[in-house]
């Protein structure tokens, strides 16, 4: 049993799909969501999140990888069982809006590090490309790759 997590834990939008689509390392993305449950982790998202997950099924299903029963059950799925509290974004766009300028990342993406700096915790992403444009940048601080939450637990 690990201990009761301290800080939140802003959700990226590319691991939250993990936990409903069958794609590479959705295993591992099931296995963190446990592993955040089991330390009774409080989970966050700018309040964006759940437009960007509907417009990556609805994306799927217009490419004719989901059909129309199919997307919707996703997303019921979602929306009925989230847990994941959702900030509104009228805070975060000033700070996003640095982010943004300064590293060259999108805003939906920056919208989630600035919501990480503001609750003082860091992004869990599956996106390696914000996470290497963060490194790169000098706020690597800010967020977790998937593939190494356990280690960042463990500190």
């Amino acid at each position: 049993m690990i201990e009761r997590l301290s800080l939140p834990v802003i959700i990226d939008t590319s691991v939250v799909v993990k936990w409903y689509l069958p794609e590479e390392d959705s295993d591992q993305a099931v296995r963190c969501l446990h592993r955040l449950i089991e330390a009774d982790a409080h989970l966050c998202a700018p309040s964006t999140m759940p437009v960007e997950l509907l417009n990556a099924f609805w994306q799927l299903h217009r490419r004719g990888e989901l059909d129309l029963d199919e997307t919707g059950r996703l997303w019921s799925d979602f929306w009925e069982g989230s847990w994941i509290s959702l900030y509104d974004t009228s805070n975060l766009l000033e700070p996003a809006s640095r982010y943004t300028f300064q590293s060259s990342i999108i805003i939906y993406d920056a919208l989630f590090v600035a919501l990480a700096d503001l609750l003082g915790s860091f992004v869990l992403t599956a996106d390696e490309r914000l996470l290497n444009t963060l490194i790169d940048r000098g706020s690597g601080q800010l967020a977790v790759s998937l593939r190494d939450l356990d280690s960042r637990l463990e500190q």
